[in-house]
């Protein structure tokens, strides 16, 4: 975690003090929502990180929550792919066990409960089963809300024209 802090430290850093690109509306944080509901002080601190790095350049954050089933989750864990990444000596979870472990002890962070920590900045949140769904579907759905964004959190800008238009080919 201490190396992980270093480096995210340095890589919000620079994005807040960055020069924002053509008229500094074309950057959003999107966020896996790989964050547990443990409430680690690190997790905590991650979240408040993304809302201040939001805050600075008046930007909203995108929390992301894809899901399957335990079934689809495991089939797709041990597929042949991983199975061959894991031979080719890259570090994937192909151990069904370990993943319903996982599954079992951590559960993901409820996006209200991030919007209750006072986030100060537009927030919001897709979640997706996609059990039934292939990675081409999944990534339209995906593009298609990330077209149509509903915030979770009211905009607290002071400046209109600070707000990126997120429909505008994004």
């Amino acid at each position: 975690h201490s190396l992980r802090q270093k480096i995210e430290g340095e890589i919000f850093a620079g994005l807040a003090s960055a020069n924002p690109g053509k008229g500094g509306k074309d950057l959003i944080i999107i966020i896996p929502a790989n964050l547990s509901a443990s409430k680690t002080p690190y997790e905590d601190k991650q979240i408040q990180q993304y809302a201040q790095l939001a805050q600075s350049r008046c930007i909203p954050v995108v929390l992301i929550n894809l899901h399957c089933d335990k079934a689809t989750n495991c089939n797709r864990l041990t597929s042949t792919e991983r199975r061959v990444n894991k031979a080719r000596g890259k570090k994937v979870l192909v151990e069904p066990s370990i993943l319903l472990n996982y599954r079992e002890t951590y559960k993901l962070i409820d996006p209200s409960e991030i919007v209750k920590q006072g986030v100060p900045v537009p927030f919001y949140h897709l979640e997706l089963d996609t059990s039934r769904l292939d990675l081409d579907i999944t990534a339209e759905e995906v593009v298609g809300f990330l077209k149509g964004l509903m915030p979770l959190s009211p905009f607290p800008y002071h400046d209109p024209s600070l707000v990126p238009n997120l429909n505008d080919g994004h």
